[in-house]
């Protein structure tokens, strides 16, 4: 008697079934036939000539445009985009979604860009520098990861950030010329954070050339990051104080991070002061510093740098040159 196999059910003979190969082969053909889902190929044109009366269940593959196609017992539906490996032609590129059940090739990026994603872009993805640089001469609102440098003349210009809410989103802002003007840059919801600026801050000053500051989204704020250059910016003399001159620099401070630098030769005219200087708010330290320096005379002397941004020299008195070169310190301790 005629048994069959486990998994299929396929009838196959036994020794003790008495010999018919005609009828035991067409039986299993028959099985088979309605097991086995055809596989055809050939062009996409020709496929309703190669498959006439397709069953539910038969595959298409349309060799010249590698579309591969399923027949559902009503119509030909795909299974694979028409897209092969073939579509690849250059090393980097990429295969992307360019739409619901759509596949595309992305050439690769050029040298140093980076890929990113961007909803505009035509396969939402782009490659491009990390930062796009822009020269600007008046109020500007930014884009995510552009460095824009702006040239204020005598001016106060306004670099304005969109509202935060994407967490690690970058922007840079610099001052290019040496023009009187400067830069605030301003938020218009949530805080700039960052050391030496006030509590509740949403602006920014930048006001030295070749200042640069970059700014991160937190996803609620916006904070001032890494090692943000302030350039050198002239400080602003006391009553009686005066530069030495040429060949010393003009007294300046430049901040780097969260730690300030100063510069410069300074001299007392006639009483002399107790403030030497005034420094930009943005470099105010939140606890007072006191700086060893030396008078003209080489003289042992202090600079007290208080929370207000003064900087009161001791001793002072008649026709005292003070030393700022070499001396700095930290504003947030």
């Amino acid at each position: 008697m005629p048994a069959n196999t486990s998994r299929l059910a396929l009838t196959y003979p036994q020794n003790s079934d008495a010999p018919n190969g005609a009828s035991q082969i067409q039986l299993l053909a028959t099985q088979l036939d309605g097991l086995v889902n055809g596989f055809y190929s050939g062009t996409a044109a020709n496929r309703s000539s190669v498959v006439p009366s397709p069953s539910t269940g038969q595959f298409y593959l349309a060799t010249d445009t590698g579309e591969c196609t399923m027949y559902n017992g009503t119509a030909w539906v795909d299974i694979a985009p028409a897209i092969t490996l073939l579509s690849l032609q250059a090393k980097g590129d990429l295969l992307v979604a360019s739409g619901a059940n759509a596949v595309a090739r992305m050439a690769a990026g050029a040298d140093y860009k980076t890929l990113r994603s961007r909803a505009a872009a035509t396969n939402g993805l782009e490659y491009a520098f990390l930062y796009t640089v822009l020269q600007k001469s008046a109020n500007y609102t930014l884009n995510p990861f552009e460095e824009a440098w702006f040239t204020t003349g005598s001016s106060t210009l306004i670099p304005m950030l969109p509202a935060p809410g994407n967490a690690g989103l970058r922007y840079k802002i610099g001052k290019a010329d040496s023009g009187t003007g400067g830069l605030t840059v301003t938020t218009p919801s949530g805080l700039l954070l960052g050391v030496g600026l006030g509590a509740g801050a949403t602006t920014a000053a930048v006001s030295a050339q070749g200042a640069v500051i970059e700014i991160v989204d937190d996803g609620t704020n916006y904070r001032i990051a890494g090692n943000a250059d302030s350039g050198w910016a002239a400080l602003t003399l006391g009553s009686n104080w005066s530069n030495v001159g040429s060949p010393y620099m003009a007294a300046a401070a430049h901040r780097i991070g969260d730690r300030v630098y100063l510069g410069g030769l300074i001299q007392s005219s006639g009483t002399g002061g107790t403030t030497a200087a005034t420094l930009p708010s943005s470099m105010w330290p939140t606890t007072q510093k006191a700086l060893a320096t030396c008078t003209g005379g080489q003289v042992g002397a202090a600079i007290i740098v208080t929370t207000a941004g003064n900087l009161n020299p001791v001793p002072t008195g008649p026709t005292v040159a003070i030393q700022l070169d070499g001396l700095s310190y930290p504003l947030g301790i």
